[in-house]
């Protein structure tokens, strides 16, 4: 999901500090809410004034002793009722007394898996492309190991892999559903990375973690299995 918004925060700190959630900007949903959900602010001086397109006291209700946003239940059921696979259930904007407007963005998520109608193999000298049906959630992380320790570039001082560089990761759709995450000709280059099986520990924001084996033989890199 693309989240072009940094920049409106960074325009209003120039003349004043704005409002956020202390904590993810997106709130995971995988059954059926039954509860409300709290989302504790971060004001710095502002005060709360509401959400656009959803009325307090039905919608949510607002705890100005503990600056938190409380979605009611039965508000995110009848939005998690109308979508009826993961993605976005919400782009809920919060509006405050001075700064930026905050994005609070309500997903529904599933279990991430290979897909492995996708899948082929791949060389050291081209790179591996795993497909991927990310099931809502949003990518964060990854870290290989080879024989219980960790392998690919900087490994010796960094436990995850740099996106962009040892792998790229492809989730530019906005209700992060199918995507891949590909380990590049430096990964498989890197000297730690030797035949056999690779581990790869793919985590994400939700908190959700994907683990699957690689295998590498003969300069010949393929997904084996799901952990």
């Amino acid at each position: 999901m693309e989240k072009p918004l940094a920049g409106d925060v960074i325009q209003a700190s120039t003349t004043g500090r704005s409002s956020y959630a202390t904590g993810l900007d997106t709130v995971y949903i995988e059954n059926r809410p039954d509860a409300d959900i709290s989302i504790p602010l971060a004001l710095n001086g502002n005060s709360f004034i509401g959400i656009d397109g959803l009325t307090e006291g039905g919608e949510y209700t607002y705890d100005s002793q503990q600056s938190a946003v409380v979605l009611k239940a039965d508000y995110l059921a009848s939005v998690f009722d109308a979508r009826k696979g993961n993605g976005l259930l919400a782009d809920l904007t919060l509006r405050f007394s001075a700064g930026a407007p905050w994005h609070e963005y309500v997903m529904k998520s599933g279990v991430p898996t290979v897909d492995a109608d996708r899948l082929a193999a791949g060389t050291r000298e081209n790179g591996l492309d795993i497909a991927l049906d990310f099931a809502g959630n949003e990518f964060k992380s990854i870290t290989t190991y080879q024989n219980g320790n960790k392998v690919g570039p900087n490994s010796g001082w960094w436990k995850y892999l740099q996106n962009g560089s040892a792998v790229v990761v492809h989730d530019n759709t906005a209700d992060h559903s199918l995507g891949s995450v590909t380990l590049t000709p430096s990964f498989f280059a890197d000297a730690t990375v030797q035949d056999g099986q690779i581990t790869l520990e793919i985590t994400f924001q939700s908190g959700k973690i994907l683990e699957l084996t690689v295998e590498i033989s003969n300069g010949v890199a393929r997904v084996q299995t799901t952990i």
